[in-house]
């Protein structure tokens, strides 16, 4: 019986914790780098920081989601970016963007 509920106990908080999980993609969409982010249940990370970093790690654009967890800019360099979303508590995910994706890219 006790074994029953350590597991039961075990698989609530994992669940719990999965449930805050996110996951970030970005894309490149008519020069403009178009960013999404999403818990684990599909709901958006809304109003969140986003940071924008080189392959060196220098921060070139700080900025937010909006409300339905989209962040839209135009890329800053032609370089490799780094994309980092922070929905607090540890939670944070990346997506990249390659420097050749962004050869059509505004200056």
């Amino acid at each position: 019986m006790r074994r029953v509920f350590a597991l039961t106990l075990l698989l609530g908080v994992s669940g719990t914790a999965l449930a805050h999980d996110i996951a970030v993609w970005a894309e490149v969409v008519k020069g403009r780098v178009h960013v999404e982010a999403y818990f684990s249940d599909g709901s958006p990370v809304g109003d969140v920081p986003v940071e924008v970093a080189n392959a060196e790690g220098k921060v070139l654009l700080l900025g937010h989601t909006n409300a339905k967890g989209v962040f839209d800019f135009a890329p800053p360099a032609r370089t490799a970016l780094t994309i980092s979303v922070s929905a607090g508590d540890g939670h944070t995910a990346t997506a990249h963007v390659k420097a050749e994706d962004l050869k059509d890219a505004e200056k």
